[in-house]
């Protein structure tokens, strides 16, 4: 919440939280005077985050959704940012995921993930958009901290500021580089002025 709070201030703005996992980020978000909807691809998590926000009487819009699937017609088409920490890692089509969410963003972006850059990679378009990914396996559908599909798209860094770019937040940039077990995780933060 800070980083998008110090970026563009989060009272009063409606907040797209994709992966709230346990309600960790949900929390905080609200906290600083968001409107959060927060969604989850683990029926699990949207429970655990149902319960946080009730233990800290914390009102946000906690809704299921895979986000491998088409927006359901319950979450909203305008929103002014989006937190989304932890998630595009775990998809086996970040690029179509990207690009069903940005076009509802009004402001700015958080996003934060593992990417390709140290690995050996493919080539794939989507829409005519040419990008360098990695593949990564998945550890199934029972950890908690994997992805519900066998594999996911690791995309290269540059690849994903171009990608953000494209969909209309000129000014993307890498806020964060590190090295983690996994692998480089990334932190861009976009916006469309």
């Amino acid at each position: 919440a800070g980083i998008l709070d110090s970026e563009f201030g989060l009272k009063g703005r409606a907040v797209l939280e994709a992966g709230c996992f346990e309600g960790n980020h949900t929390v905080g978000l609200a906290q600083s005077g968001a409107l959060v909807t927060a969604f989850d691809g683990r029926v699990e998590n949207v429970v655990k985050t149902q319960v946080r926000c009730s233990f800290f009487a914390i009102k946000a819009n906690i809704v299921y959704w895979n986000a491998e699937t088409q927006k359901p017609g319950y979450i909203a088409d305008r929103f002014d940012l989006l937190h989304h920490v932890g998630v595009l890692y775990h998809l086996s089509k970040p690029i179509a995921h990207l690009a069903s969410l940005l076009p509802l963003i009004e402001t700015g972006v958080l996003l934060d993930t593992h990417v390709a850059d140290d690995m050996e990679t493919q080539v794939d378009t989507f829409q005519g958009l040419e990008y360098r990914y990695a593949n990564f396996r998945e550890a199934g559908r029972e950890p908690p901290f994997a992805g519900l599909t066998p594999s996911a798209q690791w995309i290269h860094s540059e690849d994903l500021l171009s990608t953000i770019r494209y969909f209309g937040f000129k000014n993307a940039r890498i806020i964060e580089d590190r090295s983690e077990p996994n692998g480089k995780r990334v932190c861009i933060i976009a916006s469309r002025n």
